[in-house]
């Protein structure tokens, strides 16, 4: 029998590093895409959140 706890979790932001290691690149290339407005992001307090949205919509950019 499964339970709620046994499902997992669908994570709706993350945190820089974690958004990093999703995408495959380094944690600067990263900040570097989030300066530029090509990945949104948000700030609660000190933390910034990238939303699970947002790295879909990257990923599902046109390209040049």
């Amino acid at each position: 029998m499964s339970t709620h706890d046994d499902e997992p979790v669908k994570r709706v932001a993350y945190r820089p590093d974690e958004a990093a290691e999703l995408l495959g690149i380094g944690r600067t290339l990263l900040y570097g895409l989030l300066e530029a407005g090509t990945i949104r992001s948000v700030r609660a307090g000190r933390c910034r959140l990238i939303p699970a949205t947002a790295l879909d919509e990257f990923l599902n950019r046109p390209g040049p």
